[in-house]
């Protein structure tokens, strides 16, 4: 699988419409919420499922338009676009969970946090495991309430734009 990206990224990626950048930029100081159930055919569409977990830096409180605990990826390995958190980033991404279940899917939002149905907001959508998912956490799909879960493991292979 592959994230979906929304139709604001793909504009923002093909300089068609601001903002404009890479995966790193279009996405800095974003944050990731993960849900239950199946992610939605496309990232234009609204949230389905439970929210589960909030995925800040260090867990830290986020407000949509600061940068204040947002997520950024720092460098990819330029040849397959698959970036690891272990070892190569100087942020911790991680969340207490707000519900208990089974994650399914993420959304990886732009700095903006534009949330509901939407064509013009930056963010993509991806499977959540322990690992081959395109957000891997460190203590698998299952959220507890209260507990801490982390993220191991990011790897950015898009649809086609």
């Amino acid at each position: 699988m592959a994230w979906n990206i929304s139709t604001g990224f793909k504009k923002g990626l093909l300089g068609k419409t601001a903002p404009y950048g890479s995966f790193a930029e279009l996405l800095a100081d974003g944050v990731i919420r993960i849900y239950s159930g199946s992610r939605p055919a496309s990232a234009d569409a609204t949230e389905t499922g439970t929210l589960l977990l909030t995925i800040t830096k260090d867990g830290g409180a986020f407000t949509g338009g600061s940068a204040t605990n947002g997520l950024n990826m720092g460098e990819f390995d330029g040849t397959t676009l698959k970036r690891s958190l272990d070892g190569g980033s100087p942020e911790t991404w991680k969340g207490t969970g707000l519900a208990d279940g089974t994650s399914g899917w993420c959304r990886f939002y732009a700095n903006d946090y534009t949330t509901g149905a939407s064509t013009t907001a930056v963010r993509c959508d991806g499977i959540v495991s322990v690992s081959g998912g395109e957000l891997n956490m460190s203590n698998g799909t299952t959220i507890t309430t209260g507990v801490d879960s982390e993220v191991t493991d990011v790897s950015f292979t898009a649809t086609a734009v």
